[in-house]
């Protein structure tokens, strides 16, 4: 453009002094030939003479003035060319953006100041010096590929490399490249890239993260498998000991029956004392080995369970009556509230084994003179149970282990412990494989209140719940369903308030359990307190959206106020919302996030429910 706006003016000035020349040459020659002695001319010569003299002037003065209308114009251009030239280089400069331009040789012609500043170089340092020489050596290859791409006229995207800094850091970079041409002949490369070293480091450190946690995760499922084999076999063993263990206990309660019951040789008062201890410790030892049988077959899955609908018009009579005896010699009144026609779809005999357990315990702890309270009632397709005592209250720390084998906090009302503390373990054990539910609500010096869900009919839901022998849960998609993982103290509390909501809860009670559930049965969303045992819940939402099965999953990560937080960029990478509900207000905090996840207001018919 430059060199057509010099040539211009040129041309017009050549033509100018053509004409003139040509003018003062046809003067010289008529004024020659006035002095000659020849005859003028005719009149057309002359005439014809006079008028080339007039189109050579007329010539003369358009060249002229063509130039120099063509020079105000070059310099005109010229003038709004250096302005856009000023306008595009203060853009090159002030660019956050790294700008180069390599050549055919492969020399750095230009690089603006971020380019310069991110590299640690001076501008002396890096003009006229190959580009190779600010790459890391094993990105060479890459780019001379793409530079053989832009000699052939294409235009590259997304290029992605690494440059080294004066002082030898990884500088990461992407971004596009294009080459100028002039005349079919290749002049420079143009280079547009931006520094994402950050970028680059926290994927990689995400990776790591993600690697340290899966060669954990398989080291825990490797031990886990290891004791996981041994309870098992443990309990084929005592399993297979049950008739071995009880009938020596069986022969020596029957023989002492028939030594006090013998008429014809009377024992003697002091021998009759003897033989009651030996009845009643056998008897005493007899109910422990069952319990730990109970206990084994559940955990070998060979206890049978013939669940039918059973009124509880004929059970909960039955279990009243046995253990009124034991009420009577303490003086405890035991209160029944239960709906005339309430049914529950359960094994029978394992029922009355869930009761018994629960009011003798409720028994056990409630002082003399106290009270024990048992109600059942419909609740939607199930029955909730609530058994209630007067006792000392569990500190909330303790209400979940109450539940795991062989663990004893409380003493009885007499100030001694009794049992092996299995009855909850056996009756939670009991109530989840008929596709129930039991928790306890209880604070210290206030008594305890033992809550459990069991269905009402044999097309009843039921309750899913986090056990790996739990054959009931459905590996299809369930609208409605909520994977809840409650944190350390709090067991219970989201299943409670899930349910609460109109949501079928699915309760897993560590980080673990909640990956294991989500390979079987996809929720409509998850709903996890991020300080959990085990693996906590930064790391469990950081494999759910390294999952591609599981990434679009909703997920309500609940933190206490003033909590910190990691990098929300690596917690909310997918559909998570961080909560942070103030106390009291959980329920307040989940309805309007889940009533906007599931599409439809939440039920309210569970909550206005008295058992709940």
């Amino acid at each position: 453009m430059s060199d057509g706006l010099r040539r211009g003016p040129r041309r017009a000035f050549l033509l100018a002094a053509l004409a003139i020349f040509l003018v003062l040459l046809l003067l010289g020659a008529r004024l020659g030939a006035g002095r000659s002695s020849e005859p003028a001319g005719s009149p057309l010569s002359e005439w014809m003479e006079n008028g080339l003299l007039v189109l050579l002037l007329a010539v003369a003065g358009a060249a002229g003035f063509v130039g120099v209308r063509l020079e105000g114009s070059r310099d005109a251009a010229l003038r709004q060319l250096e302005l856009e030239s000023a306008r595009y280089r203060e853009l090159c400069e002030s660019s956050g953006d790294m700008i180069q331009s390599v050549d055919s040789r492969g020399r750095l012609l230009y690089v603006n100041p971020s380019w310069l500043e991110t590299l640690g170089y001076a501008e002396g340092e890096v003009l006229g010096r190959p580009f190779g020489d600010f790459l890391l050596p094993s990105e060479l290859p890459h780019c001379q590929e793409v530079f053989g791409r832009l000699l052939a006229g294409q235009e590259v995207q997304d290029i992605e490399t690494i440059f080294v800094a004066k002082d030898g850091r990884k500088i990461f970079i992407e971004g596009d490249s294009s080459a100028s041409f002039r005349d079919g002949r290749f002049v420079a490369t143009r280079g547009f890239f931006r520094d994402v070293t950050a970028r680059k480091l926290l994927e990689a450190d995400k990776q790591r993260y993600l690697r340290r946690i899966e060669t954990q995760n398989l080291e825990l499922e490797l031990r886990n498998r290891e004791v996981e084999q041994a309870n098992r076999l443990k309990s084929e063993f005592l399993a297979a000991m049950s008739h071995e263990l009880r009938t020596p206990l069986t022969s020596i309660i029957g023989f002492s029956d028939i030594l006090e019951e013998d008429q014809e040789t009377p024992l003697l008062p002091i021998q009759r004392t003897y033989l009651g201890y030996v009845r009643k410790g056998a008897r005493h030892l007899l109910a422990l080995i069952n319990e730990i049988l109970d206990l084994s077959k559940i955990e070998a899955g060979r206890l049978d369970l013939h669940p039918v609908e059973t009124p509880l018009d004929g059970v909960i009579p039955e279990v009243v009556t046995t253990l009124q005896p034991l009420a009577e010699a303490k003086a405890i009144r035991i209160e029944c509230k239960v709906a005339p026609g309430l049914a529950v779809y359960a094994d029978r005999v394992r029922l009355k084994q869930v009761l018994f357990n629960l009011l003798g315990n409720a028994l056990k702890f409630s002082p003399e003179g106290g009270a024990v309270g048992l109600e059942a009632a419909c609740l939607g397709s199930l029955t909730c149970f609530a058994v209630t005592d007067s006792g000392p209250g569990i500190p909330p720390e303790e209400q979940e282990e109450i539940f795991t084998e062989f663990h004893q906090i409380l003493e009885t009302s007499t100030g001694v412990r009794e049992g092996t503390g299995l009855g909850l373990a056996i009756a939670r054990r009991l109530v989840e494989q008929q596709g129930g539910r039991i928790w306890v609500e209880s604070e210290p010096g206030r008594g305890s209140c033992f809550r459990f869900l069991l269905p009402a009919t044999p097309q009843g839901p039921g309750v899913p719940l986090p056990r790996e022998r739990n054959e009931a849960m459905a590996p299809e998609p369930r609208r409605g369903t909520v994977l809840v993982i409650d944190g350390p103290g709090e067991e219970g509390v989201l299943s409670d308030t899930v349910l609460s909501l109109g949501c079928r809860p699915l309760a897993a009670r560590d980080g673990r359990e909640a990956l294991y559930l989500l390979e079987r049965i996809r929720p409509s969303a998850v709903v996890v307190n991020l300080l959990l045992p085990e693996l906590d819940g930064f790391q469990l939402v950081l494999r759910i959206r390294a999952d591609p099965t599981l990434r679009d999953l909703p997920v309500l990560a609940l933190v206490k106020p003033g909590m910190s937080l990691p990098s929300m960029d690596l917690l909310c990478a997918g559909p998570t919302e961080v909560l942070c509900p103030e106390p009291g207000r959980l329920r307040e905090t989940l309805e309007p996030e889940l009533a906007k996840i599931l599409g439809h207001p939440l039920a309210s018919a569970l909550a206005g429910a008295g058992v709940l």
